[in-house]
């Protein structure tokens, strides 16, 4: 599913697959994230007076960002060939590794517990959601739809859920590649 300009998005291809993909994806959107927090730094936190301060901070931030980006997408890569499923597991082992990269830059365990506890939920409950055709950050559309629907309550009302679930075609997905998989791994034997 591409998003509305058919760029390449992070669920566009089962997890175990297209890593470069992925990884670029995520850098991606952690850089834009480094540009904001590497300038709040450098003229609010640090209030560097200098270029190369102002380069040296925004280098602290870009790195972290791509390191906790890579952690992630090289985590769940191998959680997902190691155990071979695609589920919402291997995105919480990602989210601890990433802050496992966030704790260690800040020299902090309770940063880092915080952190896995944290990203670990919000990844996991990303992946159900995605596999269940959900978007669980932009609700205000289904809630919308939910109150034409049913202007009294919305306690039965599945916000979003489609007929069919991208569960069933990642689950389809992994199956068929582990299938091409074993095969291509006992033809090699």
């Amino acid at each position: 599913m591409p998003d509305k300009s058919g760029n390449y998005t992070y669920f566009d291809s089962p997890d175990g697959t297209d890593p470069h993909k992925k990884a670029w994806y995520i850098s991606k959107w952690l850089a834009k994230l480094a540009l904001f927090t590497g300038t709040t730094d450098a003229y609010i936190v640090s209030a560097a007076r200098t270029p190369l301060g102002v380069a040296i901070v925004y280098g602290k931030h870009f790195s972290l960002a791509v390191a906790t980006g890579l952690a992630f997408v090289s985590t769940t890569y191998i959680s997902t060939e190691l155990r071979g499923k695609d589920d919402a597991t291997n995105h919480a082992l990602g989210g601890i590794a990433g802050s496992a990269v966030l704790g260690a830059a800040a020299s902090s365990p309770t940063a880092f517990f915080s952190l896995a506890g944290v990203s670990a939920f919000l990844l996991y409950a990303n992946k159900e959601a995605n596999m269940e055709g959900r978007d669980l950050w932009h609700l205000e559309n289904d809630l919308k739809k939910a109150r034409r629907q049913s202007p009294l309550s919305f306690t039965l009302f599945e916000f979003g859920k489609r007929d069919v679930t991208l569960r069933q075609m990642y689950e389809e997905k992994n199956e068929e590649y582990y299938r091409q998989l074993k095969t291509k791994q006992a033809s090699e034997v």
